[in-house]
């Protein structure tokens, strides 16, 4: 009995030990999932939020109409086409791209409007598409991309700029209904 007695303070001090590496190894992940605790919290909140958003944009009316500025006006979809392949070529010569190939494109499913859609290839540099693009984003009625897709062409060293080739799809609502203020 006596013998137990003197090994109680090793034993002590040794399951202290081991209690302390336990606890200094095991620090790291228990701060880890406590930050993805809270995290989860954050996000659980979030979702709620956007939730009640969701839910009162559904409530909405349904006779909003598209503002002014975002609907092409004409009088049928041939001139609405026209129109936004003069805009097209006009807004691609003035930010120095080529355009290579134009084309219809596949016509985005909006239930508030019909749409009309070109798919356009351009080539130029980083600079002259950053151009085209800031064009085409301030042109009022306005237009969108739907799909844009680059590639590096082979570097010309008589050329100060990187070539590249650009394919995009740009769209537009068209008629649809009244636009309002």
């Amino acid at each position: 009995m006596m013998g137990l007695l003197r090994l109680f303070p090793g034993l002590v001090v040794a399951a202290l030990f081991a209690f302390g590496v336990v606890r200094c190894a095991t620090e790291p992940g228990r701060a880890r999932l406590e930050a993805a605790r809270t995290e989860a919290l954050n996000l659980a909140q979030q979702e709620e939020q956007l939730a009640r958003r969701i839910k009162g944009l559904k409530a909405t009316d349904a006779s909003i109409r598209m503002p002014i500025g975002y609907v092409w006006p004409g009088r049928d979809r041939a001139e609405i086409e026209l129109a936004l392949q003069k805009v097209l070529v006009e807004i691609s010569t003035e930010a120095g791209m080529q355009l290579v190939t134009f084309g219809s494109g596949p016509s985005s499913a909006v239930e508030t409007a019909p749409t009309v859609a070109y798919d356009v290839e351009l080539q130029g540099g980083h600079v002259e598409l950053a151009r085209f693009l800031a064009l085409l984003e301030a042109h009022r009625p306005a237009v969108a991309i739907s799909y844009l897709w680059l590639r590096p062409l082979p570097v010309d060293p008589k050329k100060p700029m990187a070539p590249l080739n650009a394919r995009l799809t740009v769209w537009a609502f068209w008629g649809g209904g009244e636009a309002q203020p």
